[in-house]
Parts: C-alpha cells; structure tokens; sequence
C-alpha cells in the first residue's frame, strides 16, 4: 500500500500516480500473521469509474453513396458537465451515505 491514511484505520490509498488507465490492478484481503487470503479482487480503472455520457447528441447525414451502402455523417456533441456525488460516513463507522 502507497499510503495508508491516518484517519480509517487499514485504509489503504491510491493517487493518480499510483493508478493507470488500461492496466489491471488484483487486491487481495489477507492476514499476513496466519497467512490466509480471505478476499481477492482484480479490476482496471476504466471499469470502476463511469462518466457521464456527452449532452446535446446532435448526427447530421452529409452524403449518401450511390450504392446506398455508405453514408457520410457528422456527429457533434458537448462533453457531460461536471457532476459529482459526495460519499460521507460517520467518524469510525464502516457504512458509507450518499
């Protein structure tokens, strides 16, 4: 672990440094003293976080060809505004509110 905080005991912390889209990252949730691995988990950041999807979808058909086959289309959109959702708990409680 790069950086346990001090504020959640056993928490374990990744920054951006740590973290690259497109690679895979396993965790594993182990008793070092008894050496058992109760929990295992493998993920990529791509899969954990999920922007929104663009506002304002707007396809304009420029051309059709004469076999009526192929089609030139432009795609315009606006990137997703910045939402955001707060995650909260208690001081030493394990349940997160949203």
């Amino acid at each position: 672990c790069p950086d346990y905080t001090r504020t959640v005991e056993n928490e374990c912390y990744f920054n951006k440094t740590f973290t690259h889209i497109w690679t895979s990252y396993c965790i594993q949730l182990r008793s070092v003293s008894q050496n058992i691995t109760y929990d295992d988990d493998c993920f990529t950041v791509e899969n954990i976080v999920h922007p929104d999807p663009p506002v304002g979808l707007n396809w304009t058909l420029l051309n059709v060809s004469r076999s009526g086959f192929y089609f030139d289309v432009l795609v315009r959109w606006a990137p997703p505004p910045l939402v955001y959702q707060v995650q909260y708990r208690v001081r030493n409680a394990s349940h997160w509110e949203m």
